[in-house]
């Protein structure tokens, strides 16, 4: 079972941004189980790994409403 900690929080030493700027951002965690791709043209973020969906899900994020795609389906 991760722990809390392996999923990032305020504060996280993000060594770029989390959104695309012209170009791909993406950020992974420890052992790939969880991170980010933000596609620059098609301006999205992929938010993706137990872990960090867990974390995200009582979260009131604005920006991630919209589902665009869900295991790889197009979501209408």
């Amino acid at each position: 079972m991760p722990q809390a900690s392996a999923v990032p929080v305020r504060g996280h030493p993000f060594t770029h941004g989390l959104f695309p700027d012209g170009d791909y951002a993406i950020t992974l965690g420890p052992g790939l189980a969880w991170g980010t791709l933000g596609h620059p043209w098609q301006r999205t973020l992929c938010v993706f790994g137990a872990p960090l969906l867990k974390a995200l899900e009582p979260l009131p994020v604005p920006l991630l409403s919209r589902r665009v795609r869900q295991d790889g389906v197009v979501q209408p």
